[in-house]
């Protein structure tokens, strides 16, 4: 079986933590200072979008962190397992979507099933096999690891969807109601 790497579980979780708690909260404050200090209201509507912007990050962080596994895959099954409860076993026939991450390294994958009420959010399984290019607004990322290229050979295999594709279906259909 492959397994996601552990020390990119932990590393995410820490670093989308300390983003979300010291360096998001950081930047409010200095633009405070700066509206204050140069008695601009001109800065009070940025921060008035950082402040939304922010409470949103929270909410999706809370929620994601709700909703991030270590995975372990191989041809016929996905475990999803996440610290202190119960392994949860998947069946690939089950997967209905599953779709990387956007603009995120390391690659962090989304998996819905039909098994499942939530969307799960899993690392690969090596740190460092991944390639990033980024010019101007540009980025393109690419996974090499074992798991990567396990998962893009049982998507084409499954016929699995993106999770992008599926919602986009989705909402094309509700449109046309």
């Amino acid at each position: 079986m492959i397994e996601s790497d552990s020390f990119s579980y932990e590393m995410t979780k820490f670093f989308l933590g300390m983003f979300v708690y010291f360096a998001f909260p950081g930047w409010i404050v200095l633009l405070i200072y700066f509206a204050i200090d140069q008695n601009s209201k001109e800065l009070l509507l940025p921060l008035g979008y950082v402040i939304l912007f922010y409470s949103a990050f929270i909410y999706v962080f809370k929620k994601s962190k709700t909703h991030y596994y270590l995975a372990k895959m191989d041809e016929k099954l996905i475990k999803l397992k996440k610290d202190g409860e119960a392994e949860i076993e998947i069946l690939w026939e089950e997967v209905s979507a599953l779709e990387r991450v956007p603009l995120i390294t390391p690659p962090l994958y989304f998996i819905k099933s039909s098994k499942l009420n939530k969307t799960v959010v899993f690392p690969t399984s090596s740190y460092l096999k991944n390639l990033t290019i980024a010019i101007g607004w540009l980025v393109i990322i690419r996974d090499f690891s074992r798991m990567g290229k396990h998962i893009r050979k049982m998507k084409r295999e499954r016929n699995v969807q993106s999770l992008y594709k599926t919602k986009t279906i989705s909402i094309l259909e509700n449109f046309k109601k």
